[in-house]
């Protein structure tokens, strides 16, 4: 893909404050072969797609918000029991 455009500046993004304006975009290249997920594509084999799974199916997105809210929950119970969070090496 080729995008033509302006270099304008921006205070909201952060990396330097430099955003492109589009005015031109061509596809040079398609691809070749399908995506390897699809709506029939088992959950094992999504967990190793998972950054092509998030970006097109709510409920993958959705399943996300869920482990939020429930490890915020037990990060907040925690907290009140006076627990310390600890991160150790791997």
């Amino acid at each position: 893909m080729r995008v033509t455009g302006r270099v304008v500046d921006n205070p909201v993004v952060s990396l330097g404050g430099l955003e492109i304006v589009p005015e031109r975009i061509e596809v040079l290249s398609r691809a070749q072969t399908p995506l390897p997920l699809d709506e029939h594509t088992g959950s094992e084999h999504r967990l190793d797609w998972r950054f092509l799974d998030v970006r097109r199916r709510a409920a993958a997105r959705l399943l996300f918000a869920v482990q939020t809210t429930v490890e915020r929950a037990m990060r907040e119970f925690a907290y009140a029991e006076g627990c310390t969070e600890m991160h150790t090496p791997s």
